[in-house]
């Protein structure tokens, strides 16, 4: 499995943020429908159960409360 570097979790956090809905669950089932590209150009599309997986998870170093 290929591991996406940070620029692209970053898009697609920044493509999220961007949005205006009253959900974050139909946040991310539209930006799921998007496509991003990395620095190489080479397209990448994450389906919503893939973003969802990873959102709200602490990366490893980072401190939990």
């Amino acid at each position: 499995m290929m591991r996406i570097n940070v620029y692209l979790k970053l898009r697609v956090l920044g493509a999220i943020d961007s949005r205006a809905d009253n959900s974050i669950k139909s946040l991310i089932r539209e930006v799921s429908k998007m496509t991003f590209h990395d620095e190489d150009r080479t397209p990448h599309v994450f389906t919503w159960r893939t973003i969802q997986t990873n959102e709200g998870k602490p990366e490893a170093g980072d401190a939990t409360v």
